[in-house]
C-alpha cells in the first residue's frame, strides 16, 4: 500500500503520528537523497488512516484571500533581521504576550531545520529569516494536540503543506479549534537537507574553517541582498551575495535542486491554508503609488477574520506599520500564488550527475559553469540594478499592454 504518489510526498510526517501501528517511517530515496513516507508492509493492517489524512490527498477547506497589505515591524532591529519586514517575528512577540505558545523553525548544531514549539521570547531570534531546505516537523503534531487539550493557545507558522498537515491532523483528533492561528509562508519550494550539510563541508574544507553559524539572509549585509555566510564562533569567515556564485544559492534559486513534490506541490495557489498568509512584496507599488521601496516589506495577505484580528492587534499596539494595498500588486507577479516552480532544463542534469558522483557542490559547478561565468561577469560590472529596473518595468507594461487589448 502506497499512502501518497511519491512524487507528492513533502516528508511532513503526519502520518507517522497517526498509525496506530507504528508502521510508518520516512526513508530516502537514491536518486534524490529526499525523505519520503514509508509502509512497513509487515506492520500495516491496512486501516488507511494514512491515506485517508494524508494532505496530498485530503485537505481542510482552504481560505480565499480577503485584503492585502504592506507591513513591517516598527521596532528597527527587528525589522533589520527580519527575512522581509520581521512581521513574523512580531506575530510570535504578539503571541507570547497573549499567552501563546509559538511553533517555528530553527537551525540545530548539526544545521538540519526542525520545528521547536516554545513560550520564551529569546528563541524568536532562532526563528526569524529564511530556511531554504527541508525542515523536519518531527514529533510537533503531538506537543501541539497535548497542548490544545490543556486549553493552551498556539501561533504556528509554517509551510502551507505543513499547515495542511497539522490542521488535518488536529482535525482527526478533534482538536480544530480557534485556539490555534496559522500562518502559511509563500514558498518556491524546499531542498533535500543532504545539500546544504555538503556544501557547508565543502566550504570548511576550503577555509580550513569549522561553521557553528549559518545565514542564508545575513542582516549584518542587509536581508535583501540574499548574503549567504558561514561563521565559526561569530566569526564570518564566507559570504555570498544571491548573484555572487555560490553553489548553494544557484541551486536553491535556480529553482534546480528542490524536493521533487515542490514541483508538484498542490498549495501554490491563491486558496490558503493559513489564516494569514507573508511573503516578500517585491512588487509593492506596481498598481498604486506608495512612498517606500520594496525593500523589507512584508506582503501580509489576510485569509480569514481571525487572521484580520490578529493583524489589527499588531496595529493597534504600535507594533507594525501596515498599509492596505491592491491584492493584484501579490496576485499578478507572484507565481507561487498560481503554480508550482517549473522543473529548470538543468534539473535532470544535476540528478545524473549527483548519482553519479554524490557531490553536491561538483554536479552543480558542472551544471551550471555558464551561468556562473555570466553571472560573475554581470556582478563585475554592475549590471544587475539595470538589469533588476528593466525587469520591473517591462512587467508593468507587458500587464498594461495586456489590459489595453482586452
Amino acid at each position: 500500500m502506497i499512502i501518497c504518489n511519491e512524487n507528492q510526498c513533502s516528508a511532513c510526517g503526519m502520518c507517522i503520528i497517526v498509525c496506530p501501528q507504528k508502521a510508518i517511517t520516512l526513508r530516502k530515496k537514491n536518486l534524490h537523497d529526499n525523505y519520503i513516507a514509508h509502509i512497513d508492509d509487515e506492520k500495516c493492517i491496512k486501516c488507511k488512516i494514512c491515506v485517508n489524512n494524508c494532505p496530498q490527498n485530503v485537505s481542510i477547506e482552504s481560505k480565499n484571500i480577503l485584503n492585502c497589505y504592506a507591513g513591517w515591524s516598527l521596532d528597527k532591529e527587528t525589522r533589520r533581521k527580519g527575512a522581509s519586514g520581521g512581521i513574523a517575528s512580531e506575530l510570535y512577540k504578539w503571541a507570547i504576550s497573549n499567552g501563546y505558545w509559538i511553533d517555528g523553525v530553527k537551525l540545530n548544531n548539526k544545521f538540519q531545520a526542525e520545528h521547536v514549539l516554545s513560550n520564551e521570547l529569546n528563541i524568536i531570534n532562532d526563528f526569524s529569516n529564511s530556511k531554504y531546505q527541508f525542515s523536519n516537523m518531527g514529533s510537533i503534531y503531538c506537543t501541539i494536540g497535548e497542548k490544545l487539550t490543556q486549553g493552551e493557545k498556539i501561533l504556528f507558522i509554517g509551510l502551507p503543506c505543513q499547515v495542511a498537515g497539522l490542521k488535518n491532523y488536529l482535525k482527526y483528533k478533534k482538536l480544530l479549534n480557534d485556539n490555534i492561528v496559522f500562518v502559511d509562508l509563500v514558498c518556491h519550494g524546499t531542498a533535500p537537507e543532504v545539500y546544504i550539510q555538503q556544501h557547508i563541508n565543502y566550504i570548511e574544507k576550503k577555509y580550513n574553517k569549522s561553521a557553528n553559524k549559518l545565514s542564508y539572509r545575513n542582516p549584518e549585509f542587509n536581508t535583501y541582498t540574499y548574503t549567504f555566510t558561514l561563521s565559526e564562533n561569530e566569526d564570518v569567515f564566507y559570504k555570498k551575495k544571491v548573484k555572487r556564485n555560490d553553489e548553494y544559492q544557484i541551486g536553491y534559486h535556480k529553482g534546480i535542486i528542490y524536493r521533487e513534490n515542490c514541483y508538484n506541490c498542490r498549495y501554490a495557489c491563491t486558496s490558503r491554508e493559513g489564516d494569514i498568509t507573508l511573503a516578500d512584496f517585491s512588487y509593492v507599488g506596481s498598481k498604486e503609488v506608495c512612498n517606500y521601496d520594496n525593500k523589507n516589506v512584508s506582503c501580509i495577505l489576510i485569509n480569514s477574520k481571525l487572521g484580520e484580528n490578529v493583524i489589527k492587534h499588531l496595529i493597534d499596539n504600535n507594533s507594525i506599520f501596515c498599509e492596505l494595498r491592491p491584492i493584484e500588486e501579490e496576485l499578478d507577479y507572484e507565481k507561487m500564488l498560481h503554480k508550482p516552480t517549473e522543473r529548470p532544463k538543468e534539473r535532470k542534469k544535476f540528478l545524473a550527475e549527483y548519482k553519479r558522483t554524490n557531490n553536491y557542490d561538483l554536479s552543480i559547478k558542472r551544471v551550471m559553469k555558464y551561468r556562473i561565468y555570466i553571472e560573475e561577469i554581470c556582478d563585475v560590472l554592475n549590471l544587475y540594478p539595470k538589469i533588476n529596473f528593466i525587469k520591473r518595468n517591462f512587467l508593468k507594461l507587458s500587464k498594461c499592454f495586456k489590459k489595453s487589448r482586452k
